[in-house]
């Protein structure tokens, strides 16, 4: 599920007096080291350690030919960072900017946790910051803590944030579908909107609004439940095909799906499981 509409990004108004730029391949070497310990590769133990200190490009270059399986996590190393150049001084009241910055990349980059800790230090600089406890309250959906969420996005609301549509998303996650649809207001094309009218038995709608929306596998494993809620084979087959090509990991979804029940012994949709 989408947390923010394409069109609803996260609040970036509070950068007016920072100018960004990519700094492209910037040697990212803790994040190449995680990635080198999650890794299959052997005597990670001595990668780690020889790559501890300085001169790391040239302790680097024997290593990748002695462990080849390196070269695949070279790109972690080159990763692009965004790096905020201050126009003015640095003024010890923008420190939350920073914070929340840096939480904005954690977010995008899966690390919520890291997110919410960036957030906290944050809040601390500046309680309830609007921009602060809408974030949190972004960061918490993302890691499935909805009930935090909801108290994060009520609170940039009293604040004076506009959270209808995160307040949607919220109550479609505790079945208040109506009132996500109220929430919602006159959106369409959404991904959202979709699901609470499917969930409502609003089949039409649900699908007027899936078909024009970003199309994402979700969006097509949407579709195709609409399609099996209604009967309708072809919508089935093709969307829940389009889902697969995109993420193949939900054939074992759909196998398991009680929405798709009436095809556990269709061939068609046993072939798409292959």
């Amino acid at each position: 599920i989408l947390l923010k509409a394409e069109d609803s990004k996260i609040t970036t108004d509070y950068i007016n007096a920072i100018e960004f730029k990519i700094n492209k391949e910037v040697p990212d070497w803790d994040g190449f080291i995680a990635a080198v310990e999650a890794s299959d590769i052997s005597n990670k133990d001595e990668i780690i350690s020889t790559l501890n200190g300085e001169s790391r490009e040239s302790k680097l270059r024997p290593l990748l030919t002695k462990y080849p399986k390196l070269k695949a996590l070279l790109p972690q190393l080159r990763r692009a960072e965004i790096a905020a150049t201050y126009i003015a001084p640095k003024r010890p009241e923008m420190e939350w900017e920073i914070r929340v910055n840096s939480a904005i990349s954690e977010i995008e980059n899966g690390n919520y946790c890291r997110a919410i800790a960036c957030l906290e230090k944050a809040n601390e600089l500046s309680p309830d910051n609007v921009i602060v406890i809408n974030n949190m309250g972004v960061a918490y959906a993302k890691k499935g803590q909805w009930e935090k969420a909801k108290t994060c996005f009520t609170k940039a609301q009293n604040l004076g944030a506009n959270e209808d549509y995160n307040l949607g998303v919220t109550a479609i996650q505790f079945g208040e579908y109506d009132k996500a649809l109220e929430l919602f207001g006159s959106k369409t094309c959404d991904v959202n909107v979709g699901l609470a009218q499917l969930m409502l038995e609003k089949y039409e709608d649900a699908k007027a609004n899936l078909s024009c929306a970003d199309e994402t596998c979700k969006v097509n494993y949407l579709l195709a439940v609409v399609g099996s809620r209604t009967a309708n084979d072809a919508d089935v087959f093709s969307n829940l095909k389009k889902a697969f090509e995109k993420h193949p990991d939900l054939k074992e979804k759909a196998l398991n799906d009680r929405e798709f029940l009436p095809y556990f012994d269709n061939d068609e949709f046993l072939s798409l499981m292959k």
